[in-house]
């Protein structure tokens, strides 16, 4: 398995691999029918923004010449937010406790640290997704607001959004 940034060629299969594991879990944010309206030129400027930037990265994790995971983090913007970089993560579930997101999250750690603006980090996930908060934590992550109720499943469940975040300790930094 390799990891990479992500390249505009690589829209086709990041695109596919979007579709696939929004259909297979409920611990997105986006659903399989809204990602089906993604069209690849729309995928292809989103990774042409992010490709070759100082603000934002985006990984993918490939196995067997498939794209199986990807990460994407990106600085937020204005004089008072800019410190704030926040991520997402997903891995196509055949690949889930095989260490992508861990290897993934190395990945992006290590950029971060090289990022001279980057002072605190921010994710969200849904309260149900205990996998996923588990290995957040092993990060260093911990929770820091709750948005009850924020995500529909379906007409009768509910799920609360976690957000995540830390703190970064760099030199010459309180």
């Amino acid at each position: 398995m390799r990891i990479r940034e992500a390249l505009p060629e690589d829209a086709p299969a990041l695109l596919k691999m979007d579709r696939k594991v929004a259909g297979e879990t409920n611990f997105l944010l986006i659903t399989a029918e809204e990602t089906d309206l993604i069209p690849l030129h729309q995928k292809e400027q989103l990774i042409g923004k992010f490709h070759g930037s100082a603000d934002s990265l985006l990984l993918i994790a490939i196995t067997k010449e498939e794209i199986v995971g990807c990460l994407s983090l990106e600085q937020k913007y204005g004089i008072r937010q800019k410190h704030v970089g926040e991520f997402e993560i997903a891995v196509l579930s055949a690949y889930w406790n095989m260490g992508i997101a861990r290897r993934m999250m190395n990945h992006m750690m290590k950029w971060v640290v090289q990022n001279p603006s980057i002072r605190s980090m921010q994710l969200k996930v849904m309260a149900n997704n205990e996998k996923a908060i588990r290995l957040f934590r092993k990060f260093g992550f911990r929770e820091e607001g709750r948005q009850h109720r924020t995500v529909r499943l379906n007409n009768e469940l509910y799920v609360d959004v976690i957000t995540m975040g830390q703190w970064l300790k760099k030199s010459g930094t309180k």
